[in-house]
């Protein structure tokens, strides 16, 4: 397969119950894969400041791609696999839980 360029964006879900939607596109702005995390079911808080800037785009020669995220005591964490192969990835930090 040719190289392609691709884009992981992150925002916050539009039904108010401050979850996240992450969403990797294409060149021609087609969805390749998404997912969507809710806040309550994994017990994290979306950063205050909103997540309008949570994207990175990515070039890669693969033939699969896949989404998954992980979430820590710190961080929520979007992780883009091409062919099985970590090639991106956005942190957003956990608002509800405290520096210390």
């Amino acid at each position: 397969m040719p190289r392609q360029t691709y884009r992981l964006a992150v925002s916050e879900t539009d039904d108010g119950a401050g979850g996240l939607d992450a969403t990797i596109y294409d060149e021609d702005e087609a969805i390749v894969a998404s997912t969507r995390v809710a806040s309550e079911e994994y017990d994290f808080e979306p950063p205050s400041q909103g997540v309008s800037d949570a994207e990175t785009s990515f070039t890669a020669d693969v033939t699969t791609i896949d989404l998954q995220f992980v979430h820590d005591s710190a961080s929520i964490v979007f992780r883009v696999l091409g062919d099985r192969d970590e090639i991106a990835t956005v942190r957003l930090p956990d608002e509800g839980e405290s520096v210390g």
